[in-house]
């Protein structure tokens, strides 16, 4: 009875120890890449979780097996002039106004640790993508946040609005109308410019 109580703690422990295995999960990290044409450029990796818990382990130095792990995986980077912090809908969020490039690992000669204001920060997939226009809008207080019906399995959908027309009960009948609006991101962004669809990942 001893032996089989004592095989029950031991596999209970072992479930609880593990870590979520969170495929998407990302921590920013900081670094300094000089590619092939002689550019140096100051980035963020999203450094996957899965990396992060092999390096835990000493299975990973980071950054130099970044260009090994490069030949078999996708790797993701974003211009660090281009990721800034927002206030709105959750203050501290990080956010880009560009989107992430892919490089190839014939495109990079070395890559070097170059720490920014945002290393630690934790996502999922990628980083939120906003116009520049916006993100002064998302450093102050909106007039209406509405959560959209429609967001998919990984992410949720937000309306953030700082167009007084565009509050209450006619935002809600506009997120209704969404999917059969036959409007795409720049139909919104030409229409509604004080009007932003965010769509956050988190899985």
């Amino acid at each position: 009875m001893n032996k089989i109580l004592l095989i029950i703690l031991l596999l209970a422990f072992a479930v609880t120890s593990v870590s979520p295995d969170c495929l998407a999960c990302f921590e920013l990290r900081g670094v300094r890449l000089k590619l092939s044409d002689g550019f140096v450029w100051d980035a963020y990796i999203l450094f996957p979780e899965r990396w992060e818990l092999e390096e835990e382990k000493g299975l990973f130095n980071f950054p130099e097996d970044i260009l090994v792990r490069m030949n078999d995986f996708l790797v993701r980077f974003y211009d660090k002039s281009s990721v800034f912090e927002i206030a709105y809908p959750k203050e501290g969020s990080i956010v880009s106004t560009s989107h992430s490039e892919s490089l190839n690992r014939s495109e990079i000669i070395s890559i070097v640790v170059a720490p920014g204001p945002y290393d630690g920060q934790y996502g999922a997939t990628r980083l939120d993508y906003f116009e520049s226009m916006h993100i002064e809008l998302l450093k102050k207080k909106p007039v209406d946040i509405c959560p959209s019906m429609w967001g998919t399995g990984g992410s949720d959908v937000t309306w953030i609005s700082y167009d007084s027309t565009m509050t209450g009960l006619k935002l809600r009948e506009f997120d209704e109308k969404w999917p059969n609006s036959g409007l795409d991101d720049a139909d919104l962004l030409n229409l509604y410019p004080k009007l932003i669809r965010l769509e956050q990942f988190w899985d």
